[in-house]
């Protein structure tokens, strides 16, 4: 069976990350069609395990902001298309603010006891995110209060992943 038609195109980022990439995320609102399209369906989110956070726009494949942490990123998502929340190998969640350059402008250490191995938006509540550990817990945080707003403990070992469906 032969395809005319290419759906994929390759492109290399600029400055791209030292380290091992752990994530790319687009913002959740663009991979979802709510009837128009989402402008926001240009940007990219990196983490890296060399401790950065970079937002790019894959429209001019430029590199927008950066954030270097002093612990490896194992997961980074949306929070808002301004904002990103990053889950550390210190257990420790970041919210980065792009449009002041890559600021850190909320940052709850020792989320878990464990790295924090990943983290998602919930989407029924902006403010809220979910992450989860090598603590094996799974704990909600507020990003406007940075408290534990709920948590439980996983069953027999380790998150590496996790996905939410609303």
């Amino acid at each position: 069976m032969s395809s005319s038609a290419s759906f994929c195109t390759t492109t290399t980022l600029v400055s791209p990350p030292l380290g091992a990439i752990s994530r790319v995320r687009f913002p959740v609102q663009a991979t979802r069609s709510y009837g128009v399209g989402n402008i926001q369906a240009h940007l990219l989110a990196v983490s890296s395990w060399d401790g950065s956070c970079r937002l790019y726009d894959t429209n001019r494949n430029s590199l927008l902001a950066t954030r270097k942490d002093h612990h490896p990123l194992l997961d980074v998502t949306f929070s808002d298309p301004s904002q990103a929340v990053c889950a550390t190998l210190g257990g420790a969640l970041v919210l980065v603010d792009f449009n002041q350059g890559g600021k850190e402008v909320n940052r709850v250490d020792k989320f878990h006891s464990l790295p924090a191995s990943c983290v998602e938006k919930c989407l029924l509540d902006q403010d809220l995110v979910v992450s989860g550990g090598w603590d094996r817990t799974v704990r909600l945080w507020d990003t406007r209060t940075r408290e534990e707003s709920a948590s439980c403990t996983a069953a027999k070992g380790k998150i590496f992943c996790m996905a939410l469906d609303p």
